[in-house]
């Protein structure tokens, strides 16, 4: 009796170390490789459906050690389910990230996508409207700190920059609310976000004037679009969107003989380059 008491206790007490080591076992080694994760932005062939399921299995055992990393892990977890096209456990995932820690940008990031590809146009500009609101200073020391996605990056992109990463996400987050907010017809707001996207200095400026010069058509001040427009059009004479509105503009103005030019110029862009926002609203879930 005295031994079997004597065992319990040893195994009460010895149990802490033990779980200790097992997680200092499974956190020192990323199981299975990652090298494959180095195209995660755009390239969805060349994921291996077996590996993926190896880090869905790995993530799940981070949760259950370490919870300090569940929202972290949860948000690999919705990447591998998003290219496992389980949309469903992808978006619970991201859910249960934002509830692990509300403060990342790339959860609300991802479900707004998700809102944005089912037509859920308003649903889409809150969750990206919550995305900007987070900041991004936070948001690279949040992610520098967390070893799940240190372990990402170092495996494949030792210099990768997590700063830039999340600046370019927003541009595109930007231009997925502004999108959504013309299909909904909120063309104010359409107008106050393009302006203030302006304000942060993004790249493409010219997209963002394009968006405030389609709000002020839609508000029918035509006057102010075709100065937005033309402001567009000096960043990037080849925008077909601007050049197609700019003949709208030209219409309305009862100038067909300009509005048939743009509207012609619109075209050959069009053929030659596609729409100048096509690509932005093509982009896939991320998760940096």
């Amino acid at each position: 009796m005295y031994l079997a008491c004597f065992l319990a206790v040893w195994h009460i007490l010895d149990y802490p170390k033990a779980k200790g080591n097992a997680v200092a076992q499974t956190m020192s080694r990323f199981v299975p490789g990652i090298h494959y994760f180095g195209d995660f932005v755009d390239k969805h062939d060349h994921f291996d459906e077996f590996k993926l399921h190896q880090c869905i299995a790995y993530h799940k055992r981070v949760i259950n050690f370490f919870p300090f990393q569940k929202s972290e892990a949860y948000q690999m977890l919705g990447f591998c389910y998003d290219r496992l096209g389980n949309t469903a456990m992808a978006i619970q995932s991201y859910q249960a990230s934002i509830k692990a820690n509300p403060e990342y940008f790339w959860p609300y990031y991802n479900l707004g996508i998700y809102a944005y590809r089912k037509g859920n146009y308003s649903k889409a500009v809150n969750y990206f409207q919550q995305a900007l609101q987070k900041d991004l200073k936070i948001n690279m020391l949040l992610m520098l700190r967390s070893k799940v996605f240190t372990d990402v990056r170092l495996s494949d992109r030792p210099d990768y920059n997590v700063f830039e990463g999340i600046k370019d996400g927003r541009e595109v987050a930007y231009i997925f609310m502004m999108e959504s907010l013309f299909k909904i017809g909120a063309y104010d707001q359409l107008l106050g976000t393009a302006l203030a996207g302006l304000k942060e200095g993004f790249g493409d400026q010219d997209i963002f004037l394009y968006y405030a010069g389609k709000a002020a058509f839609c508000q029918k001040s035509y006057e102010k679009a075709v100065e937005l427009l033309q402001l567009a059009l000096q960043k990037n004479p080849h925008n077909p969107d601007a050049l197609l509105y700019m003949g709208l503009c030209m219409r309305v103005a009862g100038k067909e003989d300009l509005a048939k030019n743009f509207s012609v110029m619109a075209r050959q862009e069009l053929r030659q380059q596609g729409s100048a926002i096509e690509k932005y609203l093509n982009t896939g879930i991320r998760f940096f």
